[in-house]
């Protein structure tokens, strides 16, 4: 009966143990989440200068001129052709 309630007693530890041993609580968790928000929207703000920059655009306004980014094919390849 003791050898038992013994074995019960280390099995009820290794099931509560991980538990107890979280790495973070929730206030870390939060905390931890907001700094990855706070990154994220650096990036999105840097990548979004960045757009603005390489397409000419500012602020709403369309840019006049010809689109460069473009490619036109003039040949085109069939069956046979080398």
């Amino acid at each position: 009966m003791i050898k038992r309630l013994a074995i019960s007693g280390v099995g009820l530890i290794l099931l509560v143990s991980p538990l107890l041993a979280s790495a973070l609580t929730v206030q870390e968790q939060i905390q931890a989440l907001q700094a990855q928000l706070q990154l994220l929207l650096a990036q999105l703000a840097t990548l979004s200068a960045e757009t603005s920059v390489n397409t000419g655009a500012s602020s709403g306004s369309v840019s006049s001129g010809a689109a460069t980014s473009c490619l036109s094919i003039t040949n085109f390849l069939s069956a046979g052709d080398n």
